[in-house]
This record gives structure tokens, sequence and C-alpha cells, in this order.
């Protein structure tokens, strides 16, 4: 399968009607704003995305901007390449894609092509992104202005019926303080409450209400204040009662590494459908958990190659995996380098690497046999033969053994004293 070539694309609006119009800091919605994406590959899965918005006409905005701009970039392309496709929509685009609606309609394309990815490998995306858990705690939320106080516990106690542990609602009216002493009374003190101001507040007016909130054990305290301002964000979180959530309204990676580089909120909630897709969550969450540096060779740093692994398909194997590439130096000034793909059919590099990290986690042994599927269905095997060290590192030697499809060729020059820059092959004389 040398890839899933893309043959049409789809942007549909939604808008749906609300039976009962509700309310928050931010206004009033009569319905729901929804655009679906739908990513069309010869002979192979479709995919969707989609992205929401209350209120308002930006829906007809989305759907046009991606069936006429961002669609027609990636007709013909390969979907299994979101990384790539990503960097060519965001490109020539990029003085469109700063912020808002643009970023929404990035965002869908980029969620479909990922649906693609997920359905080509068989795995949902979970376990592609390294299936670290199969389950998350949910909480309870909506909790809009309009809704009285009967309908506001009704909401609550739903959510506890229905196993959650918590919810959240919306202040900023003039009754908050007896909304919350409802809650925490009706719901117990185990009960988890958080609250969302929808950016009402200015600074001074935050850390008055964090002090109220306090009192009430409230868990949370989601967008205090006017998301766009980092200075104002990080000044109520150093000052707060209770921690500061935010990130519904980040966009990019770039977004994300400004709140926690200022310490602006001690929750960070991205949305996928608006923070430029599944490419940027992944790539703002790396960047954030995983700072990567050789510890020889401080020059190389980042990350460029990233494995995701999950369980086999074949019982007889070991793991799954596919390999993400960025196959030239990124520079945030110069599209050309914008570029990056799946590695459809990895092999020995990879399987060296997740033996070494399965052996330093205390999960596979010397000599203990290791199967590595990728998602064309090849495999490679091997063992690690012995401990050894380089330098002051600790390290394994391993051996591997199988083929694979050639799906591209990318060459890496580290040193250029290097006898042979293009690699070697078996008959190589050293």
């Amino acid at each position: 399968m040398p890839g899933l070539k893309i043959r049409a694309l789809e942007a549909k609006r939604l808008k749906i009607p609300l039976a009962k119009p509700f309310s928050s800091s931010l206004g009033v919605y009569k319905h729901v704003d929804c655009v679906a994406v739908l990513v069309h590959t010869e002979g192979g899965p479709s995919g969707t995305g989609y992205t929401t918005v209350l209120g308002g006409e930006g829906g007809a905005a989305m759907a046009a901007y991606v069936r006429d701009e961002l669609g027609p970039l990636t007709i013909g392309q390969d979907a299994l390449a979101p990384e790539a496709l990503w960097h060519r929509m965001w490109g020539p685009n990029k003085a469109r894609l700063r912020a808002g609606l643009g970023v929404y309609a990035l965002s869908e394309v980029d969620i479909a092509l990922w649906d693609i990815v997920g359905k080509a490998a068989g795995m949902p995306l979970n376990r592609l992104f390294g299936g670290y858990r199969q389950s998350v705690p949910a909480y309870g939320s909506g909790g809009w202005h309009t809704l009285t106080d009967a309908e506001l516990m009704d909401e609550a106690q739903g959510a506890a019926e229905k196993g959650m542990t918590g919810y959240k609602f919306k202040i900023g009216t003039p009754r908050d303080r007896e909304r919350i002493a409802m809650l925490r009374k009706e719901m117990g003190p185990n009960f988890t409450i958080y609250v969302d101001a929808n950016q009402k507040y200015n600074v001074r007016e935050a850390v008055e209400v964090s002090k109220m909130l306090a009192e009430y054990g409230v868990a949370w305290f989601e967008e205090p204040v006017i998301a766009d301002s980092v200075d104002d964000l990080a000044e109520v979180a150093r000052k707060s009662a209770v921690p500061v959530a935010a990130g519904e309204n980040a966009y990019m990676r770039w977004g994300f590494r400004e709140v926690c580089a200022r310490g602006a909120a001690a929750y960070l909630q991205p949305d996928v459908g608006r923070c430029g897709g599944i490419t940027e969550l992944i790539k703002a969450a790396a960047a954030e958990q995983l700072p990567v540096a050789h510890p020889d060779q401080p020059g190389f740093a980042g990350i460029t190659i990233g494995q995701l692994s999950g369980p086999p398909h074949d019982p007889a194997n070991s793991r799954r995996n596919v390999v993400t590439v960025s196959t030239a130096k990124l520079d945030f000034d110069r599209p050309s380098t914008w570029t990056g793909a799946i590695d459809r059919s990895p092999c020995g590099t990879g399987t060296s690497a997740k033996m070494a990290v399965l052996h330093a986690r205390g999960q596979l042994k010397l000599g203990e046999p290791f199967r590595h599927e990728g998602i064309l269905g090849t495999v490679f095997t091997g063992h690690l033969v012995e401990e050894g060290s380089i330098g002051p590192f600790r390290a394994v030697v391993p051996t591997i053994t199988g083929s694979a499809w050639i799906t591209g060729f990318a060459t890496y020059v580290v040193d250029p004293d290097d006898p042979f820059p293009d690699g070697y092959t078996v008959g190589d004389i050293w």
C-alpha cells in the first residue's frame, strides 16, 4: 500500500436549532453551528472531522474556506501524511490562520485525516499515540445562566447518576454564591465542582471571585479573564485562591507554549477542533512534556521522529507501530521546510529503539524475543544480546532481522567526515 490518495473533500454546515436558548457571559445562543468535513480516498477509507461554535454564522464561513481554499490543496495527496498536509495547508494560508475561524477550519480537515490514519492502521488514535490510558474521568458540563435552580440541580444530579464525579457550570451572574452554595450542599463534600467564567472579569475582579470560590472547594476557575491576554491570565494564576484552567481559546502549539512558560494555568484545556487539529495537539503536548537533547551533542535537540506504538493485531507479535518523520529542519519562517510524512513500514532503527526503551522500563529481558509489526504487515524480529555503555550512559546491544517496504528516502549527515554519508549496505568494506 504505497499510500491513500485523496480523491475528494466535502465541507457541510450543520446549523442546529436549540429547543431552548441558553446564555453565558459571552452571550445568548439559539443554535449550534457545526461544520463537518469528509475526506474521501481512492479505494480506501474516508475520514470525518468536525468543529462547532455557539451561535452566529461562522459555520458558513468555515465551510466555504475549507471547500474553496484548504480542500483543493489536499486533492491527490497522501491521506496517510497528515503532518505534511497540515503544513501544505497552513503554509500559503499562514496570514489567515493566526487564530479564530481559519484555525477551526484547518482543525476539521486535520481531524478527518487522522481519522483515516486510524482506520488504515485498524487502531483507535489513543493507541496510535501510545495508549497510556484506556479510560479517562469525565465530568458533567453546562450550568448555563438561563437555567433555573431546579434545572441546575437536575443537570448536576444527572451527571452523578451517569457515574461522573464532577460538574462544571457557568458563573458571572448576581447569584453565583447562592448557586454554588446550593450545589455544594446538595451534591455533598466529595463531589467535584468546577466553574467557567467565560472571560467575564478583569484581574482584580477575578482574584476577588476566586476567594469566594475557595470557600466552597471549587476545583478550578476556568477562563477568568480575556483569553488573549496571557499577562492577565498569569497574574490571576499567581494570585487566585483556586487553580486556574485555560486553553479552550489557545491556538497552535505556540499559544500553549506561552501559557505554560508564563505559568498562566494549572490545567490546560486544548480543544482539538480549535487549536489546529490533532497534529498540533500532539506537538503542543510533546514540546511541553518531552524536552529532548542528545547527551553528548546538545546541538541535536527537539523531536523530529516520533514512534506511535500500540498492541499488535497478530497475537504472535509483541507490538504494533508507525513512525512519523520530519523530512527537513523546521524553520517557521521558511514554508519549504514544513514537510513530514508517516513511515508506513518502519524497520530496524525503531525496533531497536523500542527494545531499548522496554528494557529500561524493566519490560523486556536480555534474550527475550521481540516481534515488531508495522501497519503494512511487515514484521521485524530481534532480541537484546547484552548490556553495555557508551561513555557514562547505559546501553544495550540488539540483534534484529526483517524486511520492509521502501516508502521513501532520506539522508541524514551527522559528521562531515563520515565516510558513508549516504548510508551503507551489506558488502561495504570498512
